[in-house]
Formats: structure tokens, C-alpha cells, sequence
């Protein structure tokens, strides 16, 4: 039997940054794709893997942007990159994870993960990652390294990535 092939990608300057001069999208239209990204994520859906953006969105908590305004930029994204399946994120330190799929958003918090969605922690990965996958985690932070070793899973960088795929 074939196991199933997943591939969780950081969002925020792996696949997508802002079209501003900002560090940070702070409007859903504000987002320009990465250069390699959409052939990098299309390499890989020929290959049949599920992808998934992965998404620490703390700004919400910090009060830069509202919930409302997080889900429509990863519905903007997930329109800009239609080769990922749906976008996790976690709009606060750890405790809540929610989960967009086109129009489609919902919580999709678990008590078995409370407090470990916020990427280092693997919450956000584990949720979703099917039992028995092979999977890869592509990230350009620490943090993303640290979700993917916490989740047993490969890691691979976003340069390193979008130089071999990216093409």
C-alpha cells in the first residue's frame, strides 16, 4: 500500500511575501507570490502530494490585524497558489488553529494540541498530518526547522527548496 505524500510549507516569505515595503501582509491584497514558489508547489502536486500552508499569525493576538482580515489573506493566498490544498495558522501564542480551504474557514483547535500550535511547537503540523504519510516541512526560520524535528518529520529550507524545485 502507498502511503500518502505531504508536503507542509511555511507561508510568510517561503511561498508568499508582502507587495509593500512592510515585513509583514497587512492587507489580504498586499501579497505577492515568491519567485520559484508556484513551480516548486506545482513540482510537487505533480508528484501527488497534499500541501498545506503552515502559518504562525500572532499579529492577530498583537492586535496589527483582525482575525477577519488573517482569513481573507490566506483565501487570497490559497487563490494566488491554487496548488495548496488548504492554509493551518494560528492567529494567537499557541492555544487556538484554524484552518482555510477556498471560501471555506473553520477552528479547528484539538485539546490534544492546546498550547503547541505556534510553530517551533508541532501542533499545527501534527493535527493534520495523516498516520503512516511521508511528509516534508519547507520553512526559512528556526522555528519551522524546530516544528518539523518536533513533528518527526524532514526539513528542508526555503532557498535549498525553491533552487532544486523552484525552476
Amino acid at each position: 500500500m502507498n502511503s500518502k505524500l505531504e508536503l507542509f510549507v511555511d507561508c510568510d516569505w517561503t511561498i508568499r511575501q508582502p507587495s509593500g515595503q512592510g515585513r509583514f501582509i497587512d492587507h489580504p491584497d498586499q501579497q505577492k507570490v515568491i519567485e520559484g514558489a508556484d513551480q516548486a508547489l506545482q513540482c510537487f502536486k505533480n508528484k501527488g502530494y497534499i500541501i498545506l500552508g503552515v502559518t504562525n499569525q500572532a499579529g492577530v493576538a498583537a492586535r496589527h490585524k483582525t482575525l477577519k482580515n488573517c482569513i481573507k489573506e490566506q483565501q487570497k493566498t490559497l487563490k494566488l497558489l491554487p496548488q495548496l490544498k488548504g492554509i493551518i495558522f494560528c492567529p494567537d501564542y499557541g492555544t487556538t488553529c484554524y484552518y482555510c480551504e477556498g471560501h471555506y474557514f473553520s477552528e479547528v483547535t484539538s485539546k490534544a494540541y492546546a498550547g503547541e500550535y505556534r510553530k517551533p511547537k508541532p501542533g499545527m503540523i501534527l493535527q493534520f498530518k495523516t498516520n503512516g504519510s511521508s511528509a516534508l516541512m519547507v520553512g526559512d526560520r528556526n522555528e519551522d526547522a524546530e516544528a518539523a524535528v518536533a513533528a518527526g518529520i524532514p526539513f528542508m529550507w526555503t532557498s535549498d527548496w525553491l533552487a532544486k524545485y523552484g525552476r
